[in-house]
């Protein structure tokens, strides 16, 4: 929009250092938590929609508070916030990661990955046919132990979404043995590693058009080139 002041990603931002913060600290209270979040809102304090984003504040810190007491009742552990991981690939090629959130289950020895959205989280379909890579990817990393600062070497029992603008908790997959899905995933990324290390292989704007895919094509930085805009009105 014109003289727009903020993006979504402030938003999110506030909220996700505000999270992180949160937890590093150990606290505990939704005082605690405000406290945070009105901090790292400081700079934003006079655009015109701040007062929405106070309201949003107010129910985000709240149902984290609850979600905690529920990881605590799930036999959750110990968690780990914004941590960076890798893997080896290909022989020229490594994965980084870097995931919001991983939770370790006392009973079972795995792990609960998360990743926090302020927005709309991709649907199951998105994730089980590898539009939405990311949790996967994440769960790959922790599985080979990438993860450095993660203790015990768990596996991946869960992947979730967290809508904390909504207080919403979605599973990623659903009815999926998690460990071929993720043999699955491995495969997939190697062969396009592959694939586009040719330098023979097109790069090309809309490789699968589908609605399936829709979110892809919203955040590609080369429908312009391919002028898809032009030719899908006409």
């Amino acid at each position: 929009d014109i003289e727009q002041d903020t993006l979504p990603a402030d938003f999110g931002n506030v909220i996700h250092n505000s999270l992180e913060e949160f937890k590093k600290k150990n606290l505990s209270t939704y005082e605690e938590l405000m406290q945070i979040i009105m901090k790292n809102a400081l700079p934003y304090k006079e655009i015109d929609i701040i007062d929405f984003w106070y309201r949003k504040f107010e129910s985000i810190a709240k149902w984290f508070i609850e979600y905690e007491a529920k990881l605590k009742k799930e036999g959750v552990e110990a968690t780990y916030t914004e941590i960076s991981g890798t893997m080896p690939i290909t022989k020229r090629f490594n994965l980084f990661a870097k995931a919001d959130r991983v939770d370790i289950l006392k009973n079972s020895g795995g792990a609960i990955i998360s990743d926090y959205k302020t927005g709309t989280a991709p649907s199951v379909k998105d994730v089980e046919s590898g539009y939405s890579p990311q949790l996967p990817l994440e769960a790959l990393i922790l599985n080979h132990h990438g993860f450095k600062d993660v203790k015990g070497n768990p596996k991946t029992s869960e992947m979730r979404y967290l809508e904390i603008s909504d207080g919403k908790e979605k599973s990623a997959i659903k009815n999926i043995e998690i460990d071929e899905f993720l043999e699955k995933t491995l495969a997939s990324l190697v062969e396009i590693i592959e694939k586009f290390d040719n330098e023979n292989t097109p790069y090309i704007s809309r490789p699968n058009p589908s609605t399936v895919g829709q979110a892809i094509e919203d955040y590609s930085d080369y429908n312009h080139l391919e002028r898809v805009k032009e030719w899908n009105e006409q």
